[in-house]
Order: C-alpha cells, then sequence, then structure tokens
C-alpha cells in the first residue's frame, strides 16, 4: 500500500506516529492519489512493476519510504525485489536531498510493532470531510495537538474552529492535555469584551494606514457596539462573532498576519479559560454587597480586622502567623449583614487613607488590590488598590502642626 492506495490515509497516520511530525516540505506538499498516478510513467515510482511508491519530488519520496518500510514485508517481495524497491528509493533521497530523513523513518516505521487500532470511521478524524488530523488513541490525540499548534493558520476560518474544537473532544476521550492553540482556535472559555473591542481597534487602526477608510469606520462601530451588548448577547451570538470578524479580515487581507500581528477572530474574544474562572470564583468572597478577592484581603493588616471583628475570629483566621484566605473567606461569609457592611466600609476608609492601623508585628503591608468585579486573575484591573499609608503621610508637607491641633494641646 501507498499513497494511491490509502484512501483514508489511516496506513499514513500510523507513519507519522512512528516517525514523528513530518518535514515541512512533507506538510506543504501534496502526495500522489490514484487519479494523478494514472499520468506518471513507470519510472516515477520505485517499484515500477506494480506502479506503486511515487517518488515524484520530496514529500512523496518520504511518504514512500515509510509506505514501503510500513507495508513491504505484506507485498510478498522477494529478497532481491525489495531490496530493489529499497535503493530507488534512497536514490531519488539522494537527489531531493533528503537521505537522513529517508533513512530515519524507514528505521523508526520498520521498529514499531503492529498494534490493533480504533475502528476506520469519521469520528476518528478531527477534520472529517478531509480524513485529516486521524486520532485512534492516546499518542494520536498528542501529536493532533502538537501538529495543530504549529500549522493552525494554514486552513481556513471555519475548517481551523472545527478541527481544534474535535482535537479538544478527542482530548478529552483518551485525557489529554488541550494545547493552547487548540483552545484558543476552538473559542473555548468566556467572552471577553474589552479585549475584543481593542483588537477591533487594532484592525481599524491598520486600515487606515492602508486607506481602507470605510472598513475601518465599520470596525469602529462594531467595537463600540461590542462594549454596550450584554453578556448574554455576546456569549450567546459567538460563532456568528467569529463569522464576522474573520469575513472582514479575509475581505481586507489581515488574516494574513495571523499569529504575527494579528490575532485569529476565535482567539481574541476567549481569553479567559473554564479554569482560570474557577480559580477566580474560588478566590471570591461577598461583603457588604461586593465582591472581593480573599488573598488581597488576606494581606491587609491583622489590626484592621480587629477593628471590626471579636479577636478570638480574627485569631480564627490565622494559619502560622498569617491570615489564611480560606480561613478569612469562612470568616467573613459568616457575618452577619450590618457586620459585613461595616467591615467594607472599614477596608474602604482604610483603602482611601481615612485610617491608618498598626499592624501587630509593626510593619506595614504593600499594596493590595482587593475590590472589583470578579475578573481574569491574568491582566485584571482592579477597581480599588489599598496603600497603606506610614504615620509620616498624615502631617503636612513642613511637618508643622496646624492651628487647630496646637489650640487642642494649649
Amino acid at each position: 500500500m501507498d499513497s494511491t492506495t490509502d484512501n483514508s490515509f489511516r496506513t499514513l497516520w500510523g507513519i507519522v506516529k512512528a516517525a514523528g511530525t513530518p518535514p515541512d516540505y512533507v506538510v506543504n506538499g501534496a502526495l500522489v492519489d490514484e487519479k494523478d498516478a494514472e499520468a506518471l510513467p513507470d519510472a516515477a515510482f520505485a517499484d515500477m512493476a506494480h506502479r506503486s511508491f511515487p517518488l515524484t519530488d520530496r514529500a512523496n519520496t518520504w511518504a514512500s519510504a515509510g509506505y514501503f518500510a510500513k507495508t513491504a514485508s505484506d507485498m510478498g517481495y522477494s529478497d532481491i525485489e525489495h531490496d530493489m524497491v529499497s535503493a530507488r528509493i534512497k536514490r531519488a533521497a539522494d537527489i531531493y536531498g533528503i537521505r537522513q530523513d529517508v533513512e530515519d523513518i524507514m528505521s523508526k516505521v520498520t521498529a514499531v510493532p503492529q498494534v490493533k487500532q480504533a475502528a476506520d470511521d469519521e469520528s476518528n478524524y478531527c477534520d472529517p470531510e478531509h480524513r485529516g488530523f486521524p486520532v485512534f488513541d492516546k499518542d494520536g490525540a498528542e501529536m493532533a495537538n502538537g501538529f495543530f499548534t504549529k500549522h493552525a493558520y494554514k486552513y481556513g476560518h471555519d475548517r481551523r474552529r472545527t478541527i481544534a474544537r474535535n482535537i479538544m473532544k478527542k482530548s478529552a476521550e483518551y485525557g489529554v492535555k488541550v494545547a493552547e492553540q487548540v483552545r484558543l482556535s476552538a473559542g473555548a472559555g468566556f467572552p471577553n469584551r474589552e479585549a475584543l473591542a481593542e483588537h477591533l481597534l487594532f484592525r481599524a487602526n491598520e486600515l487606515m494606514a492602508r486607506g481602507t477608510y470605510k472598513m475601518a469606520e465599520e470596525l469602529c462601530k462594531f467595537a463600540g457596539e461590542i462594549c454596550v451588548c450584554s453578556d448574554e448577547d455576546l456569549f450567546r451570538n459567538r460563532d456568528g462573532l467569529f463569522d464576522a470578524i474573520s469575513g472582514m479580515d479575509e475581505v481586507t487581507g489581515l488574516d494574513d498576519c495571523y499569529g504575527r500581528k494579528f490575532c485569529a477572530p476565535e482567539e481574541l474574544v476567549f481569553d479567559i479559560t473554564p479554569e482560570s474562572m474557577k480559580e477566580v470564583v474560588d478566590d471570591a468572597v461577598p461583603m457588604g454587597g461586593d465582591m472581593f478577592s480573599a488573598k488581597a484581603l488576606s494581606d491587609l493588616p491583622r489590626a484592621l480586622f480587629e477593628k471590626v471583628l471579636p479577636k478570638e475570629m480574627v485569631d480564627g483566621m490565622m494559619d502560622g502567623g498569617k491570615i489564611n484566605p480560606k480561613k478569612l473567606s469562612v470568616t467573613i461569609i459568616s457575618l452577619k449583614s450590618p457586620e459585613s457592611s461595616h467591615l467594607k466600609r472599614t477596608i474602604q476608609d482604610f483603602t482611601d487613607g481615612v485610617i491608618d492601623v498598626d499592624d501587630e508585628e509593626g510593619e506595614d503591608k504593600p499594596s493590595a488590590e482587593v475590590e472589583g468585579d470578579i475578573e481574569s486573575p491574568e491582566g485584571a484591573k482592579p477597581s480599588v488598590e489599598i496603600e497603606v499609608k506610614k504615620d509620616g503621610d498624615k502631617s503636612d508637607g513642613d511637618g508643622e502642626k496646624g492651628d487647630d491641633e496646637e489650640k487642642k494641646e494649649d
């Protein structure tokens, strides 16, 4: 069997699995199929008698070497015939300057024992329409992730998204970690309107520089609509959003810049993974009607909490001399509404510099980000930054006391 008779490319998948990621000239090449073979002379094949193993270029010579190493034992060759076919493949490899690649693949494929694989049907192809990205086992899933990461942008928008989503399904089936490029291309995560609008404006600026003013204006309007639409609409219409941006990129030629100057549509919409969202949710603690970061709150001075909470309650939040975020969360959640609101106001006063506290150990804590909407921990911008003032910060610039303070002392 060779590329002209391997209609499902099942055998080719086994070859690639044994040899590893093919050279770029194979990835970017086109293998001879049955129809192509009809127009070729006998001399174009390593096995001229059976017109098998085409040697028309580097890609086909490499593939034929793999097919020969994998299937020659089933073709009934005599020792002399076997050596003749092998010699023609290696001679062609010398001509194309790929002798080492050919010897490597022949040795690797020959050394791999044959094992039973999953059924050859469309469910095992991540690109079913083209019978591409076959995944019959765990190794296949790992190879698919690696190959897609390297060559994602050679596929069109719809095909790239389909392949990525199917790789995610097969990776889950075999317990394989999904590559970041696969996850992004699949559009798996939660919409982030800020990132989306920002990248749309990047595109608009590029089009302005190219003199494509009308499309740039449309992109600016699109970015404005993204900023005001609801989260539900943004999430519900995500695939339509992909398609609209992809269509604009194709018309303007910006899709040629994917992976370099611009992100593909699906990559710039979903930048928060389910895992990172879970981390943020686990870290969030409600207080006074708002959400706070337990980790950030745990960086505040213990004395600040003792202004509101009983000492024994604060003691319960401690772990090894430090405030434990999880214990702090449990404590705050257990507070009644008035106590929770009081603590929130105290923290806000501390944030605004209205009050100051002396920590037990006499050390001021560094600034910490506390209050804000629940966002991705990566790059999220808090709405409140806590700056702990030192004692000297409360005095006037010249260090002198005000008149009212002097009267009080008198």
